[in-house]
């Protein structure tokens, strides 16, 4: 037998598990295109005069969006390093310290050769997939706020309060 087939029981689980991750990505990652749309959107009710002189100015709808998408990058490219960098020191520690989760737990395990404690372990192709994941679902999150701005009437945005 091979060391799949003894072990059919833990790697079924694995797949299961990481099903569950995959779940879990998607809920956070639209909870914060949500949290970006929104924040970007108050960003544009905020400036609304401010929009409205850039306008006013000579400021086409196009170039309107491509600076709210512009600010919407820098804002998720800043957001990504940031979590990259936390999420490599925390991989790091998890690495050297481990989570331990007790002999009795893994005594309960019959079997199978189960430690009593886990060791984390960088994933770079993970950490590149879903901060690209990211940078594109806020790009795409910061459209709506972007065209909101650029089909703003100068005038209607310097009456505003």
């Amino acid at each position: 037998m091979t060391w799949e087939d003894i072990n059919a029981l833990i790697l079924g689980a694995i797949e299961q598990g990481m099903a569950f991750y995959y779940l879990i990505y998607g809920i956070v990652i639209l909870i914060v295109a949500v949290l970006i749309a929104n924040t970007l959107l108050m960003s544009v009710f905020e400036r609304t005069r401010e929009l409205g002189i850039l306008a006013a100015l000579g400021m086409k709808g196009r170039q309107l969006t491509i600076m709210i998408l512009l600010e919407a990058g820098t804002l998720a490219l800043l957001g990504v390093i940031g979590g990259l960098f936390l999420g490599i020191l925390v991989v790091w520690y998890m690495s050297i310290n481990g989570i331990y989760i007790g002999d009795d737990i893994a005594s309960m395990v019959q079997g199978f050769a189960y430690p009593s404690e886990f060791y984390a372990k960088i994933a770079p192709g993970d950490f590149l997939v879903l901060s690209l994941m990211m940078l594109g679902i806020v790009l795409l999150a910061a459209l709506y706020p972007a065209r909101f701005a650029a089909r703003m009437e100068p005038a209607e945005a310097l009456h505003a309060l």
